[in-house]
């Protein structure tokens, strides 16, 4: 009995140590992630060296944590006391610019600024924070190259039964894209194996690449890490889903209704009765400037005097107001007759300075005031109910 009591404290001090070692190890693995560095922005003019042409258009690049349209992600493991290891995480910080061909959907060039040192983990198996933290503090990047830049400036469709020279390429590949990476200052090139699909306005990307650690020096550069067997390629997803600015694509929805509402007839008929408007003023025009010719050729043949005679101008004329709508203008209401009025020459006192002039017969009659009584002028139905109903304008002759 007196052994059995030392094995069996022995045995729960070793438990203890054993759980509280594996706590420890948990709450290292999910230490706070670091803030990487702020670099210094990137302005990207044409993109990787391509000026976009008539027609063409250039899509801006965000990184999806910042609310934006592109995320990268890189993929690597490492077997550690006979484990293996396997560990996703995402690039936070990136700005780009890609360059379509709508009218052949294609994609003619693209550029990505990622900052190499803001990162997190991802998905079902995320790199744990002390990964990430390790890879700033032990700078697996070159602190001088904070930026990794990758560049493509050709793009070709796949081949009938072109194969990728590496199993990991992304299923149902469509374009090959000859690329430069630059990373830790040094620059290599290599093929992207993309999924594209090209829209009007709109490209969708679809890529996985491998990058070597020991080709572009990435490695542990300085501190104290367990031994472990470290992959030596890291795959690179990219997926990219842009379309231009919210502004630009409500205006480009705006474009395709008016001309959705073009095909349908919609607009037709009202390019129909603008025409027609545009017919009546020309002709309107054109009959105001033979009635001023006339004037001017009688004033002419009067020896240049300041105004006409009375004797001169019509003793008595009829005009009428047309309440017919006869242009078709579906904005105002069709009362569907004319009224006639009678003006009559007041021949004026050329010594007062009174120039002869035209007055009506009558005052303004029911019928010629009956359009705004009846509120056919106010366009909003219910303030011209508010006139009415609080008896802001008269009423028409023979109603309560």
């Amino acid at each position: 009995m007196s052994r059995i009591f030392p094995v069996a404290t022995t045995l729960l001090s070793v438990a203890a140590l054993g759980v509280a070692g594996f706590a420890y190890y948990q709450a290292w693995l999910n230490q706070p992630l670091e803030e990487a560095d702020e670099p210094a922005a990137v302005e990207i003019g044409d993109v990787a060296g391509v000026a976009a042409a008539p027609g063409e258009l250039a899509l801006e690049l965000r990184a999806q944590d910042e609310g934006g349209n592109t995320q990268m992600l890189w993929r690597c493991g490492k077997v550690l006391a006979g484990v293996r290891h396997d560990y996703v995480g995402a690039w936070t910080r990136l700005t780009g610019r890609v360059l379509v061909d709508p009218q052949s959907r294609t994609l003619r060039a693209g550029e990505l600024h990622v900052v190499v040192n803001a990162m997190r983990g991802h998905g079902e198996h995320p790199a744990p924070n002390a990964m990430i933290n390790t890879v700033r503090a032990n700078q697996w990047f070159a602190p001088e190259h904070p930026m990794a830049v990758l560049k493509t400036r050709r793009v070709r469709p796949r081949k009938d039964g072109e194969q990728a020279p590496f199993a990991a390429a992304v299923d149902g590949w469509t374009h090959a894209l000859d690329a430069t990476l630059l990373l830790n200052g040094i620059e290599r090139e290599l093929t992207v194996f993309a999924r594209i699909e090209v829209g009007e306005r709109s490209l969708a990307l679809d890529a996985t690449f491998p990058v070597s650690r020991r080709e572009f020096e990435v490695h542990k550069r300085q501190g104290f890490e367990p031994p472990a067997d470290v992959d030596d390629q890291v795959l690179v997803d990219v997926r990219i889903r842009a379309t231009p600015d919210p502004l630009a694509v409500i205006a480009e929805l705006h474009r395709e209704l008016v001309a959705q509402q073009a095909r349908s007839g919609v607009l037709a008929q009202q390019v129909e009765t603008l025409a027609g408007r545009l017919d009546r003023v020309e002709n309107d025009q054109a009959e105001l400037q033979r009635q001023l010719e006339a004037a001017r050729a009688e004033v002419a043949a009067a020896g240049g005097a300041a105004g006409a005679a009375p004797t001169e101008l019509p003793a008595r004329f009829t005009d009428h107001v047309d309440y017919r709508n006869e242009r078709g203008d579906e904005h105002i209401d069709d009362l569907g007759y004319q009224v006639p009025f009678e003006m009559v020459l007041i021949s004026g006192d050329p010594a007062k300075g009174i120039k002869p002039f035209y007055l009506q017969t009558t005052e303004v009659t029911w019928k010629m005031f009956r359009a705004w009584s009846y509120c056919t002028d106010i366009k909003d139905p219910s303030y011209a109910a508010k006139l009415k109903d609080e008896l802001l304008r008269p009423t028409p002759c023979y109603e309560d």
